[in-house]
């Protein structure tokens, strides 16, 4: 299934960047992400992928540029204010609570998400036990949705480490939002999970969400993305569809020597 185009940019990046003690690890970067698309961000290991991530969703402070979401400028805001304006992600190590069930991992994650008003939890009893059922039903859907809805009311600590993935990937749905960034989404998990993996993506895209992710399986981009986009040393190298990607000089060169030979093999198929 092909990735949705959006019309206009759901997210603007201009001028992003970041400096650890001297080094600079992402350098005057610009990024769009239209509304309604897959994109990529891909480079070898160092060049400012994660690093980028991070200031766009305010867990690092960036040191210069604009981050500008839904037309609204962003740049200072807190995670869980972006959360809320609908810019949510997931990380390479999975975060979630092993000693809750699964059903209440998701709970959670959609108070904090939502971050509903607290006169919500004084004025009526009878409105928070509706709020509750509402958000457990809603929960209940989402883990249907990727497959594990079975394994609700088992404590998460004893999912394999795919299966913990995909209660993250849930978790991010119960934030109702309009752009989802994945950050190293397939790492760990096995071919089934990627299966699944793959079809939510497309399922999800498909219906008008918004993707951004960065992710070693550069075959796994190649088939997903509408946009591409290349770092190296923190700078855009290039960017644009799988098709030009794969053929530009510049993206193979890059790639030589910092990425095992199949994701070069991925770039040339």
């Amino acid at each position: 299934m092909s990735p949705r185009t959006g019309t206009q940019s759901l997210l603007q990046v201009r001028g992003l960047t970041k400096t650890f003690s001297g080094i600079t690890a992402v350098n005057r970067l610009d990024l769009d992400v239209e509304a309604g698309s897959i994109v990529g961000l891909i480079g070898p290991n160092g060049s400012g992928k994660s690093t980028t991530i991070d200031c766009i969703t305010g867990f690092t402070p960036a040191d210069g540029g604009r981050v500008l979401f839904d037309g609204a400028d962003v740049s200072r805001k807190s995670p869980e204010a972006l959360a809320e304006l609908g810019m949510v992600r997931t990380f390479q190590n999975v975060r979630i609570y092993e000693g809750m069930s699964v059903l209440d991992n998701l709970v959670v994650a959609a108070r904090s998400l939502r971050r509903y008003p607290w006169w919500e939890q004084v004025v009526s009893s009878r409105r928070v036990s509706r709020l509750e059922h509402d958000l457990r039903q809603e929960a209940l859907g989402h883990l249907d949705l990727v497959g594990i809805g079975k394994y609700a009311d088992a404590p998460t600590g004893i999912l394999s480490y795919g299966q913990r993935k995909l209660v993250a990937f849930a978790m991010c749905l119960m934030g109702k939002p309009k752009l989802i960034i994945l950050d190293e989404p397939l790492a760990g998990v096995n071919p089934t999970v990627i299966r699944r993996i793959s079809e939510l993506i497309d399922e999800l895209n498909g219906l008008g969400q918004t993707f951004l992710m960065i992710e070693h399986n550069v075959d796994f981009i190649m088939r997903h993305c509408a946009k591409v986009v290349v770092l190296e040393q923190g700078q855009l190298l290039t960017e644009g569809p799988p098709a030009a990607i794969r053929t530009d000089p510049r993206v193979l060169e890059a790639y030589l020597g910092d990425y095992a030979a199949h994701s070069v093999e991925a770039l040339n198929a």
